[in-house]
């Protein structure tokens, strides 16, 4: 069964995170303040901008997260 299935499932070379991640960091100035909201969108700039290491001189912020 994972023989079968595993490569309609595998989205390890998939990159729409981080292109989302690009785009959004793209329109951001230097040394700015991100607020994020929506999974999709936090969780494809934190990879981006903790683990990737892009754009490290903007602040993330995802207000939800923070009360």
């Amino acid at each position: 069964m994972v023989f079968y299935n595993y490569p309609k499932t595998n989205i390890s070379k998939t990159q729409i995170g981080n292109n989302l991640a690009a785009d959004v960091f793209a329109q951001v100035p230097q040394k700015s303040i991100l607020f994020t909201g929506g999974d999709t969108t936090t969780f494809s700039v934190w990879y981006s901008h903790y683990v990737l290491k892009k754009r490290v001189d903007v602040g993330v912020v995802n207000p939800s997260g923070v009360g």
